[in-house]
């Protein structure tokens, strides 16, 4: 059984691609001839440690996975296609209705125009908890839902672990924050109320990770926002997205985030022994939906106290809780009943 996986290609700077990237190197691993196909142009290309197909790996594949996108004439050859609907619902909407992303102004409209067509069979989604209500509406009542909740995976690898790489990070303790500065994934929030734990603890230092470009208008903003107040006095460090995150992780002291789901960043942070504050279910210390500053402060106290849980408990008990097996098993099997 072969399977194209059509996704962008893009290390260290997109979740979707190392989510694709697990997928494919765990359904090898399970049997599955799979193959990673770069949608935007097809090239075969390499990060040093995995590497894409050009793109006539799919002129003999049984199934199409769309991730991102699939260029004719693949899209239109009658090979069973499914829909990974990556992301959240509520950030693809958020997109369109307030063009945010230039180059990217209908993204949710697309979905609502594979939604609308026969084919493809089937939709996939890894976060059943807070996206079916999305998914399930746009499917409409039908006997047989074309929607799979497949189990949400990571594959840790050596690389996220409790053990390996730190980085020396200034603060008692190293706060994090490792959040886009977008509106769906607004790290603001998570800023103010880290700020708030420092009026009560100065030792503390956050260190902001996934900062918008250099000279752009968010970039600026946030600085001339953190230069003319007091935030200033709680920085440790700044930074725009790194490709040793784990290092971060491991010397961190606590990760804040205020994505209301599993986002990738909150498992990582976790497999690498970090305690979390988060509006997530996956979290070690859930804040309310509110995330106002002062519950952020307080559950920073909280996840910070003396605990039985040690770092590598925590770690062991993620890897276990998103063992990717279980994805690529439970794809497997999906694409057996396709064909």
């Amino acid at each position: 059984m072969r399977v194209a996986h059509f996704s962008i290609w893009a290390p260290h700077r997109s979740g979707m691609y190392h989510t694709t990237a697990d997928l494919v190197t765990a359904e090898r691993e399970a049997g599955v001839d799979a193959g990673f196909i770069d949608a935007t142009d097809g090239r075969a290309k390499t990060d040093g440690h995995f590497g894409s197909h050009p793109v006539h790996f799919a002129d003999t594949a049984d199934i199409y996975m769309l991730h991102l996108g699939i260029p004719e004439p693949y899209f239109s050859d009658g090979t069973p296609t499914i829909v990974a609907l990556h992301g959240h619902p509520l950030y693809s909407m958020q997109i369109e209705l307030y063009g945010l992303e230039p180059g990217n102004d209908r993204p949710f409209s697309t979905v609502l125009d594979y939604f609308s067509r026969t084919e493809p069979t089937w939709f996939v989604s890894f976060w059943q908890q807070e996206q079916a209500g999305y998914w399930s509406a746009l499917d409409g009542a039908r006997g047989h839902p074309r929607i799979r909740y497949i189990p949400r995976g990571i594959r840790f690898g050596d690389g996220l672990g409790e053990t390996g790489p730190r980085r020396d990070l200034q603060g008692a303790p190293v706060i994090v924050i490792a959040d886009q500065f977008r509106l769906f994934k607004d790290a603001l929030p998570s800023l103010w109320g880290a700020y708030r734990y420092w009026l009560s603890n100065p030792a503390a230092r956050v260190h902001l990770y996934g900062l918008p470009p250099r000279n752009t208008r968010a970039r600026d903003a946030l600085e001339r926002w953190i230069a003319d107040s007091q935030l200033h006095r709680c920085i440790g460090g700044m930074w725009e997205v790194v490709d040793y995150l784990p290092e971060v992780l491991r010397s961190a002291d606590v990760l804040l985030s205020t994505v209301t789901g599993e986002s990738r960043v909150l498992l990582e942070a976790q497999a690498c022994g970090c305690p979390v504050v988060a509006p997530a279910l996956a979290a070690d210390v859930c804040v309310n939906e509110f995330w106002l500053p002062d519950r952020v402060a307080d559950a920073i106290s909280h996840a910070l106290a003396p605990s039985v849980v040690t770092r590598r408990d925590r770690a062991e008990a993620v890897r276990e809780r998103y063992d990717i097996r279980r994805t690529a098993a439970a794809l497997k099997e999906l694409y057996e009943e396709v064909l």
